[in-house]
């Protein structure tokens, strides 16, 4: 999960804390003890996801907040949420697709926080795959063909998408966000570069 601490957003954090309490809501490392709302803190099992992260920033021009909250995403197999205003701008601006959806209730809104853990799984095996396969220089066509997949992921979404609502998700490719690969990448980088769901709560 990500948010900015100076926006103010503590009701809408409570909110997710009340409405999903039997399910697990992890904070990035870099958010910790910046909430009064008791959730999970993410950790990195290694020092080479922080690595990964760092590049994720430079190469995408995107903030540390951003890179750290994709790469955990990827990591743990799971949607990133993002609360508030602060980073919306950055996350459509990398974004592949979005689902834009008017506003809803309850229901819909836990059934398709479900639908995206189910985006972010399916997706997983083969986009760690492809990345290991660009990060061994034998694959150019996978950014290209991530891109036709999500196309046919947002079918899911179908019971709530709305061209003129305001959006729901987000479809981020960590490994699109790359413009370089060093040459001793290790394999750990292809669980970081996913395709990530990014979820913006709409709680108004």
């Amino acid at each position: 999960m990500l948010f900015n601490p100076a926006e103010g957003v503590e009701k809408d954090l409570r909110w997710l804390s009340q409405r999903f309490k039997y399910r697990d809501l992890g904070l990035i490392p870099s958010l910790k003890g910046k909430t009064g709302v008791s959730f999970k803190i993410l950790a990195y099992p290694t020092g080479t996801v922080e690595r990964v992260v760092e590049k994720l920033a430079n190469d995408g021009r995107i903030s540390r907040p951003t890179a750290e909250m994709l790469c955990l995403a990827s990591l743990y197999v799971c949607p990133a949420v993002v609360v508030g205003e602060s980073f919306r701008q950055e996350i459509e601006r990398m974004a592949v697709d979005v689902v834009k959806v008017k506003k809803m209730d309850l229901r819909n809104w836990k059934l398709h926080m479900r639908i995206a853990d189910y985006t972010a799984l399916d997706f997983y095996e083969q986009a760690t795959e492809e990345a290991l396969r660009v990060l061994r220089r034998k694959d150019e066509m996978v950014v290209q063909h991530r891109r036709e997949r999500i196309a046919r992921d947002k079918r899911r979404y179908w019971r709530i998408a709305d061209e003129t609502g305001r959006p729901f998700l987000y479809y981020v490719d960590n490994l699109s966000l790359l413009k370089s690969w060093p040459r001793k990448a290790l394999e750990e980088w292809a669980a970081c570069l996913s395709i990530v769901p990014v979820v913006l709560p709409i709680m108004r």
